[in-house]
């Protein structure tokens, strides 16, 4: 079974220093009833696994491992694989590893397991945009853009090729991998499914976070009339 959800194209304008911004975007409905994250603190997640940046790559390893506690790196590797391989089929421009955005991603999906709920925001309610903003992504960015997949799955479909090709055959969340204007990638797995809806089953949950940090704001040009006298 694969159950997945998404925050489609969330955009805010920035202000660097702060971390504040008005925030807009419209989400898609869920495919599966989504529990009400209960009251508290996000769990605190480890340092991110560091990640090259995707090149078009011509085949990924460890595609079909199934997450545990000590495979996580090469999970968020292959799965990172994955969606550069996706991108580069399709003509898209190559993704960058980012620290902040993985923070994100991994923290989203320890909430889920952790509070047992699956949903965008976090279990303190904040929406994917807002712990965006509350990371060092960004900084001196006139403008930021993202977009979110999620999702989880028990037995062989909890593997990375498993996520992917399910992100894939769902519109909307094809859709968000192949949006051309999004540079950057974090992704976050745990090896567990929230209980409630697992049954039982051993799985693993997926966040996938897309970026854009733009960092010139087109500035409409001053026109000065200057009137001539003849003498």
């Amino acid at each position: 079974m694969v159950i997945l959800a998404l925050t489609l194209l969330g955009s805010s304008v920035a202000r660097a220093a702060s971390h504040l911004a008005r925030t807009a975007g419209h989400r898609k409905a869920v495919k599966a009833p989504v529990s009400k994250p209960p009251a508290g603190k996000p769990l605190a997640g480890k340092p991110p696994a560091k990640l090259p940046a995707s090149k078009s790559p011509a085949s990924c390893a460890n595609t079909n491992l199934q997450p545990t506690r000590s495979n996580l790196a090469a999970i968020d590797a292959a799965t990172f694989c994955l969606i550069g391989q996706v991108r580069a089929a399709n003509h898209l421009p190559a993704l960058r590893f980012s620290y902040p955005l993985q923070s994100v991603a991994t923290g989203q999906t320890r909430d889920m397991v952790a509070g047992d709920y699956f949903g965008d925001n976090s279990i303190s309610g904040l929406t994917p945009m807002q712990r965006i903003l509350a990371t060092p992504y960004p900084s001196h960015a006139a403008r930021v853009n993202s977009a979110q997949n999620i999702g989880w799955a028990t037995g062989p479909l909890a593997t990375p090729a498993g996520m992917v090709e399910a992100w894939m055959h769902s519109p909307p969340h094809r859709e968000i991998i192949l949006t051309a204007r999004f540079r950057d990638i974090g992704v976050g797995v745990t090896p567990a499914a929230p209980s409630s809806f697992a049954n039982g089953l051993e799985g693993a949950t997926y966040t996938l976070e897309l970026g854009q940090r733009v960092f010139s704001a087109k500035v409409a040009k001053k026109t000065t009339r200057t009137k001539t006298t003849k003498h």
